[in-house]
């Protein structure tokens, strides 16, 4: 465990089973302060009902840090209804604004399409499923200056209606008109030896858009100018880079893994580092990372928790965290949003997790209609 913690320190789940580790060896002391920092970040509120704190269960400072750790846990309530879209198996992952017209487009992973929410509120389809090859639906974004639609869309586990286990590990960025949803170009991979997973995606104001791809550990691009597929980076430190966001200046990425948290890629060299943050801060379990106002604000859902990060003023360091919204009884597996002004709109419930083990989806009595949640930034 110290190995692995010295790998992820800021992972609130490998500090957590630390101080498990502590505790079982008679390490009390190391246990109680890595017990406290996991608490710190979410991850140790029923602690008195593990039986590795049984040694502690009658010490002072377990007693404490138990009190620390129920106040903390009070559910935080910033966010209201924006509006609810009556599909019970969508099951979204994307959300995106469309200034143009003051609609949303949300992507489906179940049927492998777009759908379109307009300033009213009323849902229709903008791409149908599986139209011009379109596949599962991740990350969206809208190029408002050019008038295109970007998507990510791939194949990565059997939660897809028409199922065919020969594409799992194929993947692909659409590029649609923002007005008509025609096609411009797509832009495919399918590597049998390496299954790829294009998650989510930024456009530079030069037109440049860069995406990760999780199970490769990598940042694809496609620039204007060669308009293709590539490469820019790949590393072995990456462990599912998942959200990604651009820094104002357009310099640096920021970029959200599972296990490292959230890295700073400089997008001229290709260099990366971890993102600096405070003791009881972390940035593990990010799905959707948007920059706004010198801070990142993170859907959490490996934390059931939307977060705010306020940044320094070169963006190369975390001063503190805010929690914007957590233990809401409508969550269930929150994803990704999109900022609109100064309103941060998301979806709730995204129901990933709403399979059977053969991939056959839950009953309708099993469902919800997807609620997109907004609150004031």
């Amino acid at each position: 465990m110290k190995r692995l913690y010295a790998i992820s320190p800021n992972s609130p789940f490998t500090t957590y089973n630390l101080a498990c580790a502590y505790s079982l060896n008679g390490f009390n002391t190391e246990a109680l302060e890595a017990l406290d920092k996991s608490i710190s970040m979410g991850i140790g509120v029923n602690a008195d009902q593990d039986p590795d704190f049984g040694s502690l269960k009658d010490l002072t400072e377990f007693q404490k840090l138990m009190a620390h750790a129920k106040a903390l846990n009070q559910p935080v309530s910033n966010s209201t209804e924006a509006f609810i879209v009556n599909e019970l198996d969508l099951i979204p992952e994307g959300i995106v604004y469309n200034p143009s017209d003051g609609s949303f487009f949300i992507g489906s992973l179940y049927k492998s399409k777009i759908i379109k929410v307009d300033i009213n509120g009323q849902a229709s389809e903008f791409i149908t499923e599986r139209q011009d090859g379109l596949r599962p639906v991740t990350g969206m974004k809208v190029d408002q200056e050019r008038g295109h639609l970007w998507a990510c869309s791939q194949i990565s586990s059997p939660g897809n209606r028409n199922h065919d286990p020969s594409e799992m590990g194929w993947s692909g960025i659409f590029k649609y008109d923002l007005n008509t949803g025609k096609l411009i170009k797509k832009y495919t991979l399918f590597e049998v030896e390496l299954p790829h997973l294009f998650n989510d995606l930024v456009i530079l104001k030069n037109g440049d858009v860069y995406f990760t791809d999780s199970t490769t550990g990598s940042i694809y691009r496609i620039r204007k100018a060669q308009d293709k597929l590539e490469l820019f980076l790949r590393s072995g430190e990456f462990t599912y880079p998942n959200g990604i966001a651009l820094s104002p200046d357009q310099k640096n990425l920021y970029m959200a893994g599972a296990l490292q948290g959230v890295v700073l890629v400089n997008i001229q060299s290709g260099t990366y580092k971890p993102l600096e943050q405070p003791d009881g801060v972390t940035t593990i379990g990010i799905d959707g990372l948007y920059f706004y106002n010198n801070s990142l604000i993170a859907v959490q859902n490996g934390l059931g928790r939307i977060s705010r990060f306020y940044l320094n003023q070169t963006g190369d360091k975390i001063l503190r965290s805010e929690l914007i919204e957590f233990a809401n009884p409508v969550f269930n597996i929150p994803t990704t949003g999109t900022i609109v002004g100064s309103t941060f709109y998301y979806l709730a419930n995204s129901q990933l997790r709403s399979f059977e083990a053969d991939g056959t989806i839950f009953s309708p009595e099993r469902l919800s209609n997807v609620v997109v949640l907004k609150t004031e930034l």
